[in-house]
């Protein structure tokens, strides 16, 4: 797998400069930022839909921008998937993933499933589907590194399962590095544990969750970003008007769904209102307490992010006076306990 790799780049977009060094070595990596941030940026730098100011921006061996070099984006092997799928209106799906094919065909139309919609036209695509014919277009044409700007945006938790489980695929089975721009935490967790995270233009930090948790401030600002504990449960059926559900041997009492039973759903809360304790409590206001192991601990600043599993992985804020009096440490047994309200459905 050829590296990508962005050094010194300087890319200047009206009164917002982005600068950063970034390497994209790994399988996947997941570009993490606020809007503004300049993760669209550093994609159409890369892409070569815009020209940087300064830097290089290299794959493998070959220079696709720097002093005197300029690989215009047909010509670089680095497919560009943009959050709108810009299909030819004119063209059906087949004709569509043909242009410009390298690649075998019959193979990415399985990867993509799009074996029930070669003869559509893009007007009676949905959203999801319309995306996997624009990653199906890209793979076609072999690229030698993979695009993708906030790819899960507008998807039901189904079809984003189904869209990383594409990405998996074609990454596997081309072997190149995939970089995704995304707001969508959990996503990129789920696809990769390798994460870029970028604000005001700049590369704030890179690693594993666990990593960037252990750098001073990082935490409090992928915070800001929306980071959230998703589960997936199973509807049980109703109690005191609210939803019960399986996570699971475990029972969980979650705000009312509309979700039949037997239905699988999406729950999620944020680690802040997620407590932990030594034993099993009675008599507590909140009813969902779950038993479970510590899996890491990631200091940052006056927080602690604790994972642990309860049968999937659910992570905690407690403060380190709290990791010290529970003897909270990877591996030590303890227990999750949260508020039903403070859980909420994901779409």
């Amino acid at each position: 797998m050829r590296a990508l790799t962005a050094s010194g780049l300087v890319a200047r977009r009206g009164g917002f400069t982005l600068a950063l060094d970034a390497r994209f070595d790994a399988p996947f990596t997941a570009v993490l930022g606020a809007s503004g941030a300049g993760k669209s940026t550093l994609l159409l730098a890369i892409g070569g839909f815009v020209r940087p100011d300064a830097g290089r921006v290299t794959l493998g061996d070959r220079v696709l921008s720097g002093p005197g070099a300029w690989v215009p984006p047909w010509e670089r092997r680095v497919g560009t998937v943009f959050q709108k799928p810009n299909l030819w209106p004119h063209k059906r799906v087949r004709e569509t993933i043909r242009y410009g094919g390298r690649y075998r065909e019959d193979d990415v139309i399985g990867w993509c499933g799009l074996e029930g919609l070669l003869d559509r036209m893009p007007g009676g695509l949905s959203g999801g589907e319309a995306q996997r014919v624009a990653i199906a277009r890209t793979v076609m044409a072999r690229p030698e590194a993979l695009l993708l700007d906030e790819p899960f945006t507008g998807l039901d938790p189904a079809r984003r399962r189904e869209l990383g489980t594409l990405l998996r695929r074609v990454q596997a089975e081309l072997d190149i590095p995939v970089v995704c721009v995304t707001h969508e935490i959990p996503e990129a967790l789920d696809l990769t544990d390798r994460l870029l995270l970028v604000a005001g233009g700049r590369r704030v930090a890179e690693g594993s969750l666990a990593e960037l948790a252990a750098v001073d401030g990082v935490l409090e600002l992928v915070g800001t970003l929306g980071l959230e504990n998703r589960l997936e449960v199973e509807i049980l059926g109703e109690e005191h008007g609210l939803t019960l559900a399986a996570l699971g041997d475990a029972r969980l009492l979650l705000p009312r769904s509309p979700l039949p039973v037997g239905a699988r759903g999406v729950v999620a809360i944020r680690p802040e209102h997620v407590a932990l304790g030594s034993a099993a409590i009675a008599g507590l206001s909140a009813r969902n307490v779950l038993p479970g192991t510590v899996i890491a601990l990631s200091a940052a600043a006056e927080r602690v992010l604790v994972q642990v599993d309860v049968g999937q992985p659910v992570a905690a804020e407690v403060t380190p006076a709290s990791v010290h009096e529970l003897g909270l440490a990877p591996g030590a047994p303890v227990w999750v306990v949260a508020k039903t309200l403070a859980f909420r459905w994901r779409a």
